[in-house]
């Protein structure tokens, strides 16, 4: 009768599992389908996937934050220094006269200067929905992301040679401005649409189930939805401390000049996409895996042909009538779910 073989490790294997490629080297095949107990997991040894009465049970940690997220907040953390310290200035530099008492460049006044402010916050808004298109599907999230940052980079040196005294003096403020608005516009909403999913559960950080793992001789459950959350809150907390360059670039408006202020602010951005330029080998670069978004939108003309309801646009409604759909009902479901999540929000 064949005996069980304990393995090291808490690893059980029975000699069906043992294969002996020679006389002297004899590799062992884990069994998988057993789960270790608790009390068998020694420290220092390999965590494992925890049960449902450990999570329920057992103490939650987060997992080590790894050097390639550290890399992405840092660099996100400068390019919104960049952007909380370019528009900080912006309303005074548009509705203003030079010489005034309040700092300012272009004197548009304030309802003009309002509007310009309010058109390139639109403009920034609907920007990402493009380059999520761009990324998911043709050039991956960090050439995107790179791209993005290089107009955003074209807008701030567009802004700040526009700004020197030499350039209003010939005229050069508002088409500077206009200019600078559109690519860091652009470089805004390459930001929205690739930098937090680069940053999380995509790419830097791959969330994993709730692990049983021993730390400070105790038993815990490394719990991967936890450690997401930490990650989000170191960025916007280094987000936070970033929004301070609004304090001095305003400081800077007011005791030297524009130019200065948008000098900091390209010195900032600079130093973003050079972080990611030279940790490059360090980030985790996924390739394109493609998006739903045009999928959606066939669902949506093929339920307008047929009666305005979703449903219709199922592969089991269509079938029958001889048509054949790229999509599976389920598809059409979640499409469902998240547009009344939408509704409701």
């Amino acid at each position: 009768m064949t005996q069980p073989v304990a393995a090291q490790n808490g690893i059980l294997a029975d000699k069906g599992n043992i294969t002996q490629s020679d006389s002297t080297s004899k590799s062992i095949v884990p069994n998988t389908e057993k789960s270790v107990p608790a009390q068998n997991l020694k420290l220092g040894s390999h965590p494992r996937d925890a049960t449902e009465d450990e999570v329920a049970t057992l103490p939650h940690v987060t997992d080590r934050i790894p050097i390639a997220a550290w890399i992405v907040i840092l660099a996100g953390a400068a390019e919104r220094a960049t952007y909380f310290g370019v528009i900080a200035p912006w309303q005074n530099y548009m509705q203003n006269p030079r010489g005034a008492a309040i700092p300012g460049a272009l004197g548009l006044g304030q309802s003009m200067a309002t509007n310009i402010f309010n058109a390139f916050f639109l403009f920034s808004f609907l920007t990402p929905m493009a380059f999520a298109l761009l990324s998911d599907i043709y050039i991956g999230r960090y050439k995107s992301l790179i791209a993005g940052l290089a107009l955003y980079l074209l807008g701030c040196l567009s802004l700040l040679l526009t700004s020197l005294p030499v350039a209003l003096d010939h005229g050069a403020g508002l088409p500077g401005l206009v200019l600078a608005m559109i690519f860091i516009g652009l470089g805004a909403g390459c930001i929205r649409a690739t930098y937090f999913p680069f940053l999380g559960n995509c790419d830097q950080y791959v969330q994993k189930k709730p692990q049983l793992s021993c730390k400070n001789e105790k038993y815990v459950i490394v719990d991967g939805t936890r450690t997401l959350q930490l990650l989000y809150n170191l960025y916007y907390w280094f987000t936070n401390v970033a929004a301070l360059s609004t304090i001095v670039t305003t400081f800077l408006e007011k005791e030297v000049d524009f130019w200065a202020a948008y000098t900091l602010c390209t010195v900032c951005l600079f130093i973003s996409i050079l972080v990611l330029v030279l940790f490059a080998q360090r980030i985790v670069k996924v390739e394109p895996r493609g998006n739903n978004l045009p999928l959606a939108m066939k669902v949506g003309l093929c339920a307008a042909r047929s009666g305005w309801k979703l449903d219709h646009s199922k592969q089991s409604y269509q079938a029958p009538r001889g048509v054949r759909v790229p999509w599976s009902d389920k598809f059409v479901d979640e499409l469902k779910r998240g547009l009344m999540a939408c509704r409701v929000m």
